[in-house]
């Protein structure tokens, strides 16, 4: 999971670090905030209106066909 809103490389990286640490002291954590995928760019109308749902922790883009695969997206 990665995203930046109005942010530095340093912020970025450091954010990453954070990500990291995090799953080291509790594993799966990350992935665990990740709660609205929307698949694809072409949804990206739910990508905006999804985060008013009370019960989205992190709406996300999937944009890969691997399940697993997850890229933020910029709500």
């Amino acid at each position: 999971m990665v995203a930046t809103v109005n942010a530095n490389r340093e912020h970025f990286e450091t954010g990453v670090s954070d990500m990291a640490h995090a799953d080291a002291d509790y594993p799966g954590l990350p992935e665990r905030l990740l709660t609205h995928p929307v698949r694809g760019l072409d949804n990206r109308k739910d990508l905006i209106e999804m985060p008013n749902n009370a019960n989205a922790i992190k709406v996300f883009a999937r944009l890969h066909h691997n399940e697993r695969a997850r890229v933020t997206s910029l709500c």
